[in-house]
């Protein structure tokens, strides 16, 4: 071993009891001594070795070899062993006397599991620094030493600022070391966390990351030391939302500053923390561009005082995770462009190249590639895209940085032509030389066909439309034609009925005068069955004329005053003698709050109300026959009623429904043949029910009876607008309410 002789007053022996890491070397490189440890470790550095391949500094910025150590002797600097890549921290201390440097050091975290197989443990050195040790042996020794108090207390003070100078190198570089093996923040906080309290002697260390749509702080990673009963506290940070201001986390947000809890009793974690075992605690926030997006919080179980240098030493680690995120945000954003550009260069229908200024092609994407018939970029470039000529080539490029709409023809792999559409523009340098094309390339070979073909189709559509003009002409006269002799038929069957009823009322009249005679019962029989005839062809005659009026557009309404009670009398008794022939019963309800005097066309409602009724009488074997009058709406002086017609007959199905009120339909054959009918009365009342501004509607289930209803639009009488108010309890017969027709 080496004789080491040093204004120190160390003896090698002392020397490698205090520092097992410690290395000693000369100006040479030449090593002169290593810790116990240190030489089980790296038996490379053995003494009288050379050190200068097997040492260099590591920290979070620079790796350089042996000579900047020596240029750097005073500074603390992580030492790294290449060949086993051992790490230590430490400083160098420099020995004029003897030239020679100490490197005085203790394993760095990461070394744990090395320094296992040799009975040490993270507790022996990670936490215990060698100096105190150092200074102890150093006291022993004062008689050695002439001026061994100055002595003490000068490396006391040295070691105190290497102990700071330690833990701040050890953090900065665990966090950087962190983040360069991470690929998100998120998955760098753990290990950010571990390093930053255990470097820094923390009990529990928490990560808060901003929300945007709780608008609120989230714990997104949370580490404490094993045994320590902190998972109330980790718990209750997963789950809990810190507003802006609200807790540690919340308040650095809303501040932009660091903040020193002396006592975390504030906090709304404080019942976790206490049972915790914690005390002090500091929270810092992380920037991103000058704006905060989350914050880190550290717990401790001793309560310290306010630490300034602590609070630097984590605010310049936050501002470093703040510019890695910066940096992360900012190289995803590059990223995510660049796949954007990258999947539009290589999905985009349209043939994207770049050229030299010779018209090679150097770059094109898979839809040019196809559109030339090529398997890939490198067969096409093999055979020069099939000697396509881009207008990048020609002259026409050297004057214009830009030629929009060019089409040209390219010959494809199969040796077919097609026809593209090119846009190109030019790239040049700083001194306007032409770099190399961009360009766009449009298979315009089908739009051509298209175009020609819409060509020929607007041609022979031309000239059908020429055809269509000619045959609308004609129909438009055809149409003329047959209007013109729907309104001569209309005249003619209205005119035709007028010569008909006449005739017909006489026969009718006749009749009853000769069965008002005495007869035999056998000629009795004859005439009823004549005049019977006569009445049903006088009805149909009635509803052809009511029919070609309104398909005439002729029909007017007579509006004028009349008594609602006296309509439903006069309408209703007869067709109760048809109803008691038969067995039924016919009732009428009149709502009691129904206007009995009216202005309206009286002759029209009643004949609505009559084919209503008769039909419901006609279609019903047993039962009844029921009509309601309600009230539907009162405007001022404009009054709508609504009518209803109910009856127990035959019903109609539901498919039939839609069709009964249209001219010439019934629900189906069969009723026709059996009760008669010539389909055009519910046509007529529907009509004539729009005319007096209602609607007609049909309720019905076969076999179970139908409800008719219509509305129709009244005014008030002209004796009630100039006379007294109308008697509201007026309603059929004078009397409101039920009446019944037949017993």
């Amino acid at each position: 071993m080496i004789r080491l002789r040093s204004s120190l007053g160390l003896t090698p022996a002392s020397l490698a009891q205090a520092f097992p890491f410690h290395l000693a070397l000369d100006r040479q490189g030449r090593v002169l001594q290593t810790g116990d440890v240190l030489r089980r470790l790296c038996p490379q550095l053995a003494e009288g070795s050379r050190a200068e391949a097997s040492i260099r500094i590591r920290d979070p910025k620079i790796a350089l070899d042996y000579r900047a150590i020596c240029a750097r002797a005073s500074e603390a600097f992580i030492l790294e062993i290449v060949s086993s890549g051992l790490r230590l921290r430490g400083q160098m201390i420099e020995e004029p006397e003897i030239e020679a440097l100490f490197f005085l050091g203790s394993p760095w975290l990461t070394e744990i599991g090395q320094l296992e197989k040799f009975g040490l443990g993270y507790h022996d050195f990670a936490l215990h620094d060698p100096l105190p040790d150092y200074l102890s042996t150093i006291q022993a020794q004062t008689t050695v030493l002439s001026d061994g108090r100055a002595m003490t207390q000068m490396l006391t003070e040295q070691a105190a600022k290497l102990r700071e100078a330690n833990r701040k190198l050890e953090a900065h570089y665990a966090v950087t070391q962190a983040l360069v093996e991470s690929r998100t923040l998120l998955e760098a906080a753990p290990k950010i966390l571990q390093a930053i309290c255990i470097t820094l002697k923390w009990d529990l260390g928490a990560l808060w990351l901003y929300d945007d749509q709780a608008s609120a702080l989230r714990c997104e990673a949370i580490w404490g030391r094993d045994g320590a009963p902190y998972s109330s506290l980790a718990r209750a940070s997963e789950e809990c939302l810190l507003q802006p201001g609200r807790g540690g986390p919340g308040r650095v947000y809303a501040d932009c500053q660091p903040l020193w809890i002396a006592d975390v009793a504030a906090d709304p974690r404080a019942q976790a923390a206490a049972e915790a075992g914690l005390h002090t605690a500091c929270a810092f926030p992380i920037l991103h561009s000058g704006r905060p997006f989350g914050a880190m919080e550290f717990f401790s179980s001793r309560t310290l005082p306010t630490d300034r240098e602590m609070l630097e030493i984590l605010s310049d680690i936050c501002a470093k995770i703040g510019v890695y995120e910066q940096t992360s945000r900012a190289e995803e954003a590059l990223r995510q462009s660049e796949e954007q550009y990258r999947h539009l260069f290589e999905d985009v229908p349209t043939g994207l190249y770049r050229a030299a200024p010779d018209g090679r092609v150097l770059m094109a994407n898979p839809a040019l590639v196809r559109m030339l018939g090529y398997a890939s970029f490198a067969a096409a470039a093999e055979h020069d895209f099939g000697g396509a000529k881009s207008c990048a080539a020609g002259t026409a490029m050297q004057d214009s940085s830009e030629i929009r709409g060019r089409e040209s023809r390219w010959t494809k792999a199969d040796g077919t032509d097609i026809l593209v559409r090119e846009n190109v523009k030019s790239v040049r340098d700083d001194t306007a030389a032409i770099r190399y094309y961009e360009g766009a390339v449009e298979d315009i070979t089908e739009r051509k066909w298209v175009e020609q073909e819409l060509r020929l189709y607007t041609e022979q559509l031309e000239q059908a439309q020429c055809r269509l003009e000619i045959q609308s002409n004609e129909l438009k006269r055809t149409r003329d034609e047959a209007l013109d002799a729907s309104r001569l038929k209309s005249e003619f069957l209205a005119n035709m009925s007028h010569e008909l009823r006449t005739p017909m009322n006489g026969i009718i009249g006749m009749t009853g005068l000769v069965l008002d005679t005495v007869l035999t019962e056998e000629q009795d029989e004859y005439l009823g069955m004549v005049k019977m005839s006569a009445e049903s062809l006088l009805r149909l005659l009635n509803d052809i004329l009511d029919s070609s009026k309104i398909e005439s557009g002729t029909v007017e309404l007579n509006p004028r005053d009349f008594r609602l009670g006296e309509l439903l009398d006069a309408s209703l008794k007869p067709m109760g003698l048809q109803a008691a022939k038969k067995g039924l019963a016919l009732s009428c309800e009149v709502h009691p709050e129904t206007p009995d005097e009216l202005f309206a066309d009286d002759g029209r409602l009643q004949q609505v109300l009559v084919n209503l009724v008769g039909n419901a009488i006609k279609f019903t074997e047993r039962g009844e026959v029921a009509v309601k009058v309600v009230v539907d709406s009162i405007r001022g002086d404009t009054i709508v009623l609504r009518f209803s017609v109910k009856d127990t007959g035959i019903g109609i199905p539901k498919s039939q429904q839609s069709l009964i009120f249209e001219s010439f339909r019934q629900a189906d054959g069969s009723p026709t043949r059996r009760y008669g009918g010539s389909g055009l009365g519910l046509s007529i009342c529907a009509s004539l029910v729009k005319l007096m501004g209602g609607k007609c509607g049909v309720e019905s289930e076969e076999s179970c009876g139908s409800i008719f209803t219509f509305t129709a639009t009244f005014g008030r009488s002209q004796r009630q607008l100039s006379g007294p108010g109308p008697n509201p309890g007026a309603g059929f017969d004078g009397v409101s309410g039920m009446k019944p027709i037949t017993h």
